[in-house]
């Protein structure tokens, strides 16, 4: 009884630093993002995000050939899981994330991902498709990474949804590379971390509280081999991404993890192979 109180306490403490840390991020956003430059805002950004997974005591470790300190113009293409996921890859490398319009009316988060520059898109709504593909387009020929979620939603984390190949386009149409990214959250044991999942009619806020229920949850983060934009149509290009991410959950279904300490990063930057020796 002793052990579960102390639990609930350390979770309401955690949830108030998440709180004072998404206010933190949106002011920030609000007043400084306009008299830095882009490398400053993206330096706010990769720390804010590696903060808020602290807060989360979400342990990631990447696995593969990470993208290099300047790279710009690459359509990253990830599975989906969780509101987790954006916080992940932007501690990774900021990009401009393409999400539902849905997103833009929740709180703190809302305001937040639009001042970060996040691309909206009206689902159902075909004449929207045109307009989003030309301005990740845009984005993409003046240098910026923007991160698609294909699936169009989110999965329960052990499989990988159907990809929509519409957004696929601005890659096409922009020459662009795109960095396949294969995303699995799990416990130290290797099962997977079902509690990661913002699936089915669950609220942000049930999520948030299920995921500050957890002591760790692990993300491996597999970036996997890159192709160009010009080797195919939308179609094309969409089978070949969601086929690489396919072929990482088969080759390694539980991509084990070393146990870490609460003195550890959130972010393991040594890959599989490095972890191993």
């Amino acid at each position: 009884m002793l052990t579960n109180f102390l639990r609930s306490i350390a979770n309401v403490s955690r949830a108030l630093r998440l709180v004072g840390h998404l206010i933190k991020g949106l002011l920030m956003a609000m007043v400084l993002f306009r008299y830095l430059k882009p490398q400053e805002r993206d330096g706010i950004v990769t720390q804010w995000s590696l903060h808020c997974l602290r807060i989360l005591h979400v342990h990631v470790r990447t696995k593969g050939e990470r993208p290099p300190h300047g790279a710009t113009g690459i359509l990253f293409v990830a599975n989906h899981i969780s509101w987790i996921d954006v916080l992940a890859l932007n501690a990774i490398r900021p990009m401009r994330f393409v999400a539902k319009a849905e997103v833009r009316n929740w709180p703190v988060i809302g305001q937040l991902a639009s001042r970060v520059g996040t691309l909206f898109f009206k689902r159902h709504h075909p004449h929207q498709l045109l307009c989003v593909n030309r301005l990740m387009q845009s984005a993409l020929q003046r240098g910026h990474c923007v991160a698609l979620f294909p699936e169009g939603t989110t999965s329960p984390g052990d499989t990988v949804l159907r990809f929509h190949s519409g957004l696929f386009e601005s890659a096409v149409g922009s020459q662009t590379l795109v960095w396949p990214i294969a995303l699995r959250y799990h416990h130290a044991d290797g099962s997977v971390a079902h509690q990661a999942a913002f699936v089915g009619d669950q609220t942000l806020i049930g999520s948030i509280r299920r995921v500050l229920s957890q002591p760790v949850l692990h993300l491996d983060i597999h970036f996997l081999p890159t192709f160009a934009g010009s080797q195919g149509d939308r179609y094309e290009l969409a089978h070949r991404a969601r086929a690489a991410i396919l072929s990482a959950f088969h080759a390694q279904p539980h991509w084990p993890m070393p146990e870490l300490s609460s003195a550890d990063s959130s972010i393991d930057w040594s890959d599989e192979a490095s972890a191993a020796s």
